[in-house]
């Protein structure tokens, strides 16, 4: 009868074993779901950002705004003097959700042409 307490011991501890494998590819296949449909939403905003910064520097459009992009994501640019240069500015695109979590930045120094 010792026998048999133990083989049915490692067969539980085998099957939990197994349970736990199982559960662990559950939870990692539902991850990289998850992440994969952020990823998309986090490309569009990137391409966004780069789109406005070089439409800035194209245009000279040195004043801060925000960019709608609904209902995925807002688009905030801003300006400040880059090491007090009058002429140079530090550039910052944010892209945010609507629940104001960042989801990509880009900065840049540009020349303001006064």
């Amino acid at each position: 009868m010792n026998r048999l307490k133990a083989f049915t011991l490692i067969e539980t501890m085998v099957a939990l074993t197994i349970i736990m494998m199982v559960f662990g590819f559950v939870i990692g296949i539902i991850s990289q779901t998850l992440t994969a449909s952020n990823a998309g939403r986090r490309s569009k905003a990137y391409l966004s950002i780069y789109d406005l910064a070089i439409k800035t520097k194209k245009e000279h459009d040195f004043i801060m705004a925000d960019f709608p992009r609904p209902p995925y994501y807002t688009l905030h640019r801003d300006f400040e003097h880059y090491k007090g240069s009058q002429h140079l500015l530090l550039m910052t695109i944010t892209a945010r959700d609507p629940d104001k979590k960042e989801i990509g930045s880009y900065q840049e120094i540009v020349i303001a042409d006064e």
